[in-house]
């Protein structure tokens, strides 16, 4: 799951972004995969994450319900979620632990943070994926402030264009920051995008509330 590795922000900022999939293998455990899937979803539902959705349909803030997800899951359905703390994440996983459903979960954040949750929760990493950061022509990117929103979205369907236009937006009191921050999480339909983080980028980019 490498292209959820590449969020851009300070440390104090990372340390709010938990992402987490799970799918099943091919040739290996997909077949009555559904119903374990499902007991993730559960899982992730009890916890209460800030995003989660299926890239066929959509996220939570385009309407899409864990109920609805439920029912259109299959045997190669992927689950994905993000968590804006800690706390939460520690918990999810120790449920995770607790259940043991036998698919395999994929996490993301910062390097430093997840392995001290695996010790607390008694887990060992299979493996560990890194990102390098960004090489060649930087002065063509965005500014950081839009990276930050941007690159919550592992498949860069939410347009820096966008970002500009919802921050004009908000500064011109058009949307409040969460109205803004909404708009700016729907596009990612895997459900990505940390939309209570967007929404402190927004504030602090506009300087409103």
């Amino acid at each position: 799951m490498t292209h959820s590795l590449h969020r851009v922000g300070d440390e104090e900022q990372l340390k709010e972004e938990y992402v987490l999939l799970s799918s099943a293998a091919d040739g290996f455990n997909v077949q009555g995969a559904r119903e374990k899937l499902i007991k993730i979803m559960d899982i992730i539902e009890e916890v209460g994450p800030v995003n989660f959705g299926f890239s066929k349909v959509g996220c939570a803030h385009t309407g899409v319900t864990m109920a609805y997800l439920r029912s259109i899951y299959n045997d190669r359905s992927r689950v994905r979620a993000v968590f804006g703390s800690r706390e939460k994440f520690k918990k999810l996983l120790q449920r995770l632990k607790e259940e043991d459903v036998g698919i395999s979960i994929t996490i993301a954040g910062l390097r430093t943070e997840l392995q001290e949750i695996a010790r607390e929760v008694g887990i060992t990493p299979h493996s560990v994926n890194l990102s390098l950061g960004v090489f060649g022509k930087k002065e063509l990117l965005p500014p950081k402030e839009i990276l930050e929103i941007t690159t919550m979205c592992g498949h860069h369907l939410v347009s820096p264009l966008l970002a500009r236009k919802i921050i004009d937006d908000v500064k011109k009191g058009v949307l409040s920051p969460k109205e803004g921050s909404i708009e700016l999480a729907k596009p990612c339909i895997c459900g990505f995008v940390n939309q209570e983080r967007v929404q402190k980028v927004v504030e602090r980019v506009t300087g409103r509330k």
